[in-house]
């Protein structure tokens, strides 16, 4: 018990386990002074420690009343487990239920101690209880903890023990380091029921190795503690699968856990700092060390490395070191460039934790760069010259200058030549000065770059004009046989040869000689006797000067060395001598001996002695190992050095540095056996293993999964097996001398073990157990026997036990009698030898007859089928087999039950063949291989209905147009309804498709005819159509497919790829192709062609039409050189199609007509003036007039006729006789021809010329604001007046009209007004002549563009379709072909469509249901479009779902309901889906069901509900129209079925006071009474007058369902939701509730600047920019609001709108429209904020 303090107890229940009693101990002290924690240690290393804190988690281990903590690691028995430490316990908290770990992982870290207890804190109070034995370790081993006198054992008979499980939770992981102890506790727990305490409950801990499961071995490491698992200073090879088994007498269950031990990570790399030169190779290690290594990434300066050909990650390797295996990873840098300096990091990491090791990389001695040169250049003396060279490397170079291969420095005092160097951030910069050029000073310029890497030498020419001047060159000395090159550097510019004699004689190219053209000569092979004398290089300009200079050439020979001959297989001891002799070369010849390069020094064994001047002898008096190397003799003369280089290679015979011995090793841990040899060469380390073939009886080891032969020699086994026992031998050889080798024996010592960990034994109550127990390992073995963790004693009553010895173990049986259910228990068998010890576990298990199911419960069920589950009964120890269904009526027997069976794993079962709406009684029973159980408790049920049985009947199909059928159809036969048939789908899709059918419902209202119009249908196309009818339940079968075709129809498409060709000047050809073929709608009988001629003006035009049956038409009778529009139709029977496009096709020109009149008119006496009109039909363009005329008085004529140009209408003609008369003719020219002649006209030239006009009256057309001008061309003498009049009145000139000298009225920009008749006269004393022009102005010339419709209107009338009408825009001259009427649905796209000229109506379909659409309309012809009209809108039919009552759609159970989501109201258009949502009555948080519920689903189950509880369901419907939200409360049954009361509602202050003593209330509620009665009659008033009705259950309906009570304060209110276009009844309707929908009485204004609590989703009416409808532009942002009453402060508005949008969700205020057919334009304001639509 706990200490004294408080008065209070607390002790262990019976049986808790160890663990579990320290833990409940230590939690009761969790606050005691930091102090008392002690700290508890393990004797195995300082690693090993193991310390309980002071954590709360940490369980303290205390002892006795003094507080004496042990430190023996729980090696020394504790002196107690019963007492606490002294700290009350908390009261009243009694037993919860205890929970066990189920497959979840344990992480154990490299680091610190820490105790883990993966259970949790579950329990409260006192501490944790199991319910089973517990027991504590002591030094004799295993002890029972005797329960408690006196203690409860609840739990009544056959509980059955089950492990108690959860679900995997990352947080509770726990990390524990390598070397570190923990803990896991396998802890069973209750179900339902605590277990009895007279069956013994076992544990044991099991691992997966190699697919199988081995008991854990406990030794000084691994201890078990009751059900408890410590392992003291974890390894890496502890990580695995862990098992725990728990079984009492009973059964047995088990639970698995994961365990991962870590290793702290680390990384080094080495070496740390490395200095590579530049082109060399780097390489970096990089070891890691820890566990696990999830990946090893390399970086250079913080950013990841890319490998690529030259920067590589060699392959990783594992070695052995201070035994502990490491990881290398080597990066190798080969060619280092300058790039590769910098920091390079190896990252291991793993999801815990990160480590890196750093190294640097630093550039050596890197050959010199340069990074600035100079180029040739050519100048005039005395001019300066400067050239600057930069160069970079380490070390820094040094630079330098020469000229044509001499040094170059500063001349004395820097006067003409300076050389400066200084130094700069990239290396070292070099300048060249000189002051004043002369000749001397040109040449080749070479400036180069040094340090102790390697040099680099940039060279560019500098000319200096002048004349040719030859450098002194210095005479030469050359070694025979060699290739020399001779430079003779001229200066003087420009040079026009170079060349070379020897002895007076040029010299010429050959095969060993070459002269170049810059004065270098080559000679190849230089011989001593053709070669050696005096050269002269002569140089010349093109001016002719020349220069010349000499040069003397000595050839000389190199020594030569004869080979020098060395013994191979040279060995330690042995005497050798080299000699080196010189062959040739002249002399003096010296000779030196070198070893790798360098002096031989003294003291080594080797004699040095020349021999004469041209040998030498190099002598070892014995060999040794350090005489190996590379040996060069080395002569030298005055030509040149030679060098002879010989290889020594002394060797040595391999020796041991290590040898094998003979090894034991326990069976499954690892061995290492270490060998090595030392020797010259490194001998080669080789094992071998004894081999069962006799012909090899050794076979070599090559490396496997646990065999491996380390560098190092040595031979490392792995999880060391049986058979890996016997001889191996150890070889070292290196080629030299005898081979080692070493032969050894490793002996495999096996521990005590069992071939399984787990047995169980089964016997029938009252028979004889034999427990047989078979041991295997090396002797002595020793078995002993354990029962309830207790050792068994020889002398029991009961029990026998008896030995047999084995050769390969040990045998122990031991014979239970006359066994009874308590003797099922867990008997242990443990066997040990020297080398270890091995349990194995014995379940003896005594079989009876099971006991009967419990629990048994409906979990679901339907019209014919239900579905219960039970719980698994205590199974008499033998499994349950069959489970024992019986189904009854509830009038029945059970002797005529029938019966079902199952398999007895199953804890559920469908019961099926029931019948719909039937009542039911069902049982269960369990049989196992022994016998039968008792009955289990009784469930009633009864089904629900279901869906109808049969399609209906007498379907007929009616023809209404080309693109509606109507169906009609009488309901299925009585008995197959199967219920109330609530409607019925009409589907329907074109015959022979793939298409699914498309459906169509009908909603039964009782008188009605079953009838439903299929509309939108494909015109002229067959359909198969199908009829099921549904109910509350669901859908029926469908009927059988009918056949049914729409009418024929207009093609509604125009014909394709129309063209036209002129044939001729009155004919044209049109080509076309049919239209599509599913556009023809019907029988195709022929195509019309309609065609007229264009004129200037939009006059009216009469259309010609020919039909035709062909697919083209010669059109005749045309009129020449004439434009003519051309359109294509195809027509049925039913009429004309769409027209197509017009294509413009013009006639062939052909011979013009007579020009339309014609004047002569006398100029003076001798000249006639001649005027014509042009032809008034030209057809063609006119190319030229012909004037021809005669004299009728037989004067003769110089010329009759004369050619004019095609722009020219008058002519006049001199020369003539006066008095005498000439006739005057005109025709006309095109390209085909001359035409007919004008009208023939006679005139004389007089004296007297009266005054005459020769311009022509006519009628003009012009266009408004185009340009006019009326000539008045006049003729007389004396010169006549002229005079202009309009309407009588005379025209005078401005701004606006001019007249100008010639009498040409002038308008700049016709006006309307400027229509009429316009007069010109002209008169003098002998005539008088006047002509009129009739002027009309016209709106547009020959654009012809049409006007914008009017009148445009919109009307709905379905679902899916929208009607336009229009007027035709006024003709104004213009023809329309055509509209396009422009449309788009609310937040969409838009779209067009084109619709003939002659239509004024047209029907838009296929529309989204219940959405606002926009449109306007253009009309249009082969010119243009008009403007577009103002952008009208209208919504389709249908609005948001509608809520059903709560009874059509609930149907409560005790622990679910069924929901008939078919009950819901589409509002005219479909709904898509639903979200069902649940949460307690007065509860705030919402459970979620399901957010996609189809509407097509029959039935909805929402389960997991508690019995006798309110809850509140909300579900939302959407389709296109909108969503609504809709609440309902609803209580579940009791256990037993039964009806809850409905609640009390018991408002606050009912019962405290009268009201009528108040005066100040009294007044202020008879006031509000009288407004409140003038206010309802005028709404009253309102109301009637708008007609609205309140909508009323149509059936009569009452609440008689079980468990569904209306929420009465809801009733009227707005509880359901819609959006606009839906109607809610909740018309100017108050709500008492807070929380209920309400509506704004008064507009209110909404400011949408300086808010910021406005929400960016928020949706307010926004007027309609275009006018529609009533909107005014301008109007301010308002809320809808209710007809009359006043503002309401403080209401909280609850209602949720959705948009039309599927993807947006906004809030919206309740509206109640003033007129029936308003519409509400809704956007949100995030969408005002992307269109800037404030």
């Amino acid at each position: 018990m706990c200490g004294e303090q408080g008065g209070d107890s607390c002790s262990a229940l019976p049986g808790a386990s160890l663990v579990s009693f320290l833990e409940l101990c230590f939690r009761q002290q969790n606050r005691r002074k930091r102090d008392d924690a002690q700290t508890l240690q393990q004797r195995k290393g300082p690693k090993n420690a193991y310390r309980l804190s002071d954590d709360p988690i940490r369980p303290h281990i205390a002892a006795g009343a003094g507080q004496q903590t042990e430190h023996s690691a729980l090696a020394r028995k504790l002196n107690s487990a019963k007492e606490c430490p002294p700290r009350p316990c908390r009261k009243g908290l009694g037993r919860t239920r205890s929970s066990a770990l189920t497959r979840q992982q344990i992480v154990i870290h490299d680091g610190g101690p820490e105790y883990f207890d993966p259970i949790g804190k579950t329990n409260e109070g006192c501490g944790r209880a199991d319910w089973h034995s517990g027991t504590e370790l002591s030094s004799a081993g295993l002890q029972t903890v005797a329960p408690r006198p006196g203690a409860a054992r609840p739990g009544p008979p056959g509980d059955w023990p089950v492990l108690a499980r959860r679900a995997p939770n990352p947080r509770t992981g726990r990390h524990a380091r390598r070397f570190q102890p923990i803990t896991r506790p396998a802890v069973a727990a209750k179900r339902r029921f605590a277990f009895r305490t007279h069956r013994t409950l076992a544990r044991r801990w099991y691992r997966g190795r190699g697919g199988q499961s081995v008991a854990v071995a406990t030794d000084e490491r691994v201890i078990q503690v009751g059900g408890s698992l410590y392992l003291r200073s974890a390894q890496l090879e502890d990580s695995g699968r862990y098992t725990c088994v728990v079984n009492n007498s009973v059964g047995s269950e088990r639970a698995s856990t994961s365990l991962l031990v870590t290793k702290q990570l680390s990384a080094y790399m080495s070496p740390q700092v490395q200095v590579v030169d530049v082109g060399k190779t780097a390489l970096f290690n990089c070891t890691t060390d820890g566990h696990p290594k999830q990946s090893v990434v390399w970086l250079k300066d913080a950013q990841l490395l890319t490998p690529s050909s030259r920067v590589r990650l060699l392959a990783s390797e594992k070695f052995l070191k201070n035994n502990l295996f490491y990881w290398l990873q080597t990066l190798k840098i080969a060619h280092v460039e300058r790039s590769d300096r910098g920091m390079y990091q190896c990252v291991v990491s793993n999801s815990e934790e990160t480590a890196q090791g750093t190294a640097q990389l630093k550039l050596g001695d890197a050959t010199p760069v340069l990074l600035r040169t100079f180029a040739n250049a050519t100048l005039a003396p005395g001019s300066a010259w400067s050239a600057q060279c930069e160069a970079s490397g380490s070390p820094a170079p040094a630079v330098s200058w020469a000229l044509d291969g001499a040094p170059l420095e500063s001349s004395p005092g820097g006067e003409r030549v300076a050389v400066s160097n200084r130094v700069t951030a990239d290396g070292v910069l070099s300048y060249l000065n000189v002051s004043a050029l002369a000749p001397e000073h040109g040449g080749r310029y070479a400036c180069s770059a040094t340090n102790a890497v390697g040099s680099v030498t940039h060279q560019a020419y500098l000319h200096v004009i002048g004349p040719p001047y030859i450098k002194p060159m210095q005479d030469k000395r050359v070694v025979a046989g060699t290739t020399v090159t001779f430079n003779c550097y001229v200066t003087g510019y420009p040079i026009s040869s170079i060349y070379w004699e020897k002895d007076g004689r040029p010299l010429i190219d050959t095969h060993r000689q070459t002269v170049f053209s810059n004065g270098t000569l080559l000679i190849r092979d230089i011989r001593k006797v053709d070669d050696e004398g005096g050269y002269v290089c002569v140089a010349s300009n093109p001016d002719g000067d020349t220069a010349r200079r000499k040069m003397n050439v000595q050839v000389m020979e190199a020594p030569e060395i004869d080979p020098i001959l060395v013994k191979s297989n040279l060995q330690r001891g042995m005497r050798i001598h080299l000699t080196c002799i010189i062959s040739k070369g002249d002399f003096p010849v010296s000779i030196r001996w070198l070893k790798d390069g360098k002096a031989i020094p003294h003291g080594q064994g080797i004699t040095e002695k020349t021999i004469d001047d041209y040998s030498s002898t190099l002598s070892f008096n014995g060999l040794a190992v350090n005489h190996s190397g590379n040996y060069t003799c080395q002569a030298s003369n005055a030509a040149a050095i030679t060098n002879y280089t010989v290889p020594i290679i002394v060797n040595v015979p391999p020796s041991w540095q290590t040898e094998p011995n003979d090894t034991e090793v326990v069976l499954g841990s690892s061995l290492m056996v270490d060998c090595a040899a030392d020797g010259s060469p490194m001998p080669r380390i080789q094992w071998k293993k004894e081999s069962p073939i006799p012909v090899s009886p050794f076979q070599d080891i090559h490396r496997t999964e646990n065999f491996k032969v380390l560098e190092n020699g040595s031979l490392w086994i792995q999880d060391v097996l049986l058979e890996d026992k016997g001889y191996y031998v150890c070889e070292a050889n290196s080629g030299i001398g005898v081979t080692l080798n070493k032969g050894i024996y490793i002996t495999v010592h096996v521990p005590a073990r069992f071939s399984t960990a787990f047995h169980n034994v089964t016997a029938r109550k009252g028979s004889t157990a034999i427990l047989d127990c078979v041991a295997d390992g090396d002797k002595p073995l020793e078995i002993k026997w354990h029962h309830a963790n207790r050792l068994l004693k020889p002398d029991h009553v009961k029990m026998d036990v008896k030995e047999e010895k084995l050769d390969f173990g040990l045998r122990s049986k031991l014979t239970i009698k006359h066994v009874h259910r308590d003797d099922s228990a867990l008997f242990g068998c443990l066997a040990s030898n020297k080398y270890g010890s091995d349990r194995i576990e014995f379940h003896l298990i005594v079989q009876e007859n099971p006991e009967p199911p419990f629990n048994v419960r409906l979990i679901n069920f339907s019209s014919r089928t239900a579905n219960i589950s039970w719980e698994m009964p205590y199974d008499g120890n033998s499994p349950i087999h069959t489970f024992i269904i019986q189904i009854k009526n509830v009038s029945g027997s059970w002797d005529n039950s029938r019966r079902a069976a199952v398999s007895g794993t199953q804890k559920k079962a469908s019961v099926i063949g029931l019948h719909p709406a039937h009542s039911y009684q069902l049982r269960v029973l369990a049989e196992n291989s022994v016998g039968m159980s008792n009955a289990s408790d009784v469930v009633s049920v009864t089904t629900t209905e279901e869906v109808p049985g049969g399609p209906p009947r007498d379907i007929q199909i009616k023809v209404r147009n080309s693109e509606a059928l109507l169906i009609t159809w009488k309901p299925p036969e009585i008995h197959l309804q199967h219920g109330e048939i609530t409607g019925y789908h009409v589907g329907y899709r074109v015959r022979n498709s793939t298409d699914p059918f498309h459906f169509k419902t009908y909603e039964v209202i009782p008188g009605t005819d079953l009838q439903i119009t299929l509309s939108n249908l494909r015109k002229f196309t067959e359909y198969n159509i199908v009829v099921q009818a549904y109910n509350r339940a669901g859908a029926g079968p469908r009927s059988e497919e009918y056949i049914a075709s729409t009418d024929e129809d207009v093609p509604g498409a125009p014909p394709t790829d129309v063209q036209c060709t002129a044939l001729s000047a009155y004919s044209i050809l049109v080509l076309w192709s049919p239209p599509p073929v599913k556009e023809i709608n019907g029988i195709l009988v022929g195509y019309r062609v309609v065609y007229h001629a264009l004129s200037n003006w939009d006059d009216m035009i009469t259309m010609d039409e020919h039909t035709t049956i062909e697919n083209k038409l010669e059109l005749l009778d045309l009129v020449p050189f004439c434009n003519y529009s051309i359109e294509v139709k195809a027509f049925t029977r039913k009429g004309d199609g769409v027209p197509s496009r017009p294509i413009f096709c013009r006639t062939q020109e052909d011979v013009p007509g007579e020009p339309e009149d014609i004047k002569a008119l006398v100029m003076d006496s001798r000249t006639i003036l001649l005027s014509w009109r042009a032809p008034k039909y030209p057809n063609g363009r006119i190319k030229k007039y012909k004037v021809y005329m005669r004299s009728i008085d037989g004067v003769g004529l110089d010329r009759d006729q004369y050619d004019l140009p095609s722009e020219q209408t008058y002519y006049s003609i001199s020369h003539l006789e006066t008095h005498h008369r000439y006739e005057f003719w005109v025709t006309a020219f095109t390209i085909v021809g001359e035409g007919n002649p004008s009208r023939r006209v006679v005139q004389a030239p007089t004296n007297h010329v009266p005054a005459r006009i020769a311009s022509f009256s006519e009628s003009m057309t012009v266009a408004w604001k185009e340009e006019l001008r009326l000539p008045c061309l006049t003729v007389g003498q004396p010169a006549p007046l002229l005079h202009w009049t309009k309407g009588g009145k005379t025209v005078q000139g401005n701004r606006h009209v001019q007249i100008n000298s010639e009498g040409t009225v002038y308008i700049s920009s016709v006006q309307s007004t400027d229509a009429g008749n316009y007069s010109c006269s002209a008169e003098n004393v002998f005539g008088k002549e006047e002509i009129v022009y009739s002027v009309s102005v016209q709106e547009s010339r020959s654009k012809g563009i049409p006007s914008a419709p009017t009148d445009f209107q919109a009307a709905s009338h379905s679902t899916s379709t929208i009607s336009l009408s229009w007027l035709p825009p006024p003709s104004r001259g213009s023809t329309v072909k055509g509209y396009y009427l422009h449309f788009k649905r609310e937040f969409g796209e838009w779209e067009k469509i084109k619709i003939p000229a002659h239509e004024s109506h047209f029907t838009l379909k296929n529309l989204q249901c219940g959405t606002r659409h926009q449109f306007y309309l253009q009309a249009f012809n082969q010119l243009g479009q008009s403007s577009p009209t103002p952008t009208i809108s209208q919504r389709t039919q249908g609005s948001a779902p509608v809520a059903p009552n709560i009874f059509d759609l609930i149907h409560v159970n005790s622990t679910s309901i069924s929901l008939n989501v078919s009950s819901w109201g589409d509002g005219g258009c479909p709904i898509t889906s639903f979200v069902v949502e649940y949460k307690l009555k007065h509860g705030v948080d919402w459970t979620l069901v399901s957010n996609n519920v189809k509407f097509d689903q029959t039935e909805f189950l929402v389960l997991d509900l508690n019995p006798e509880t309110w809850y509140t369901l909300r579900m939302t419907a959407h389709n296109s129209a909108g969503s609504t939200i809709y609440k309902y409360d609803f209580v579940t049954l009791t256990h037993s079925g039964a009806i809850v009361a409905p609640e009390l509602i018991v408002h606050s202050g009912y019962g405290q006071g009268s009201l009528l003593n108040d005066l100040g209330i009294i007044i202020p509620t008879v006031a509000a009474l009288v407004i409140i009665v003038v206010s309802g009659a005028g709404f009253f008033l309102y109301m009637r007058k708008k007609q609205e009705m309140f909508q009323v259950n149509k059936y009569g309906e009452k609440p008689s369902e079980i468990g569904l009570v209306p929420d009465v304060g809801k009733v009227g209110g707005c509880e359901s939701d819609t959006t606009a276009g839906g109607s809610n009844g909740c018309s100017g309707m108050m709500s008492s509730s807070p929380h209920e929908s309400v509506c704004l009485p008064t507009p209110m204004r909404v400011s949408l600047g300086r808010r910021q609590d406005i929400s960016p989703y928020a949706t307010f009416q926004v007027p309609n920019s275009m006018g529609s409808e009533g909107a005014v532009e301008g109007v301010p942002l308002t809320m809808d609001h209710c007809p009359q009453g006043q503002p309401l402060e403080g209401v909280n508005v609850d209602i949720y709108k959705y948009g039309s949008s599927a993807d947006s969700v906004y809030t919206k205020i309740c509206k109640t429209s003033q007129y029936d057919d308003d519409a509400v334009d809704w956007i949100p304001l995030h969408s005002l904020y992307k269109s800037h639509r404030y």
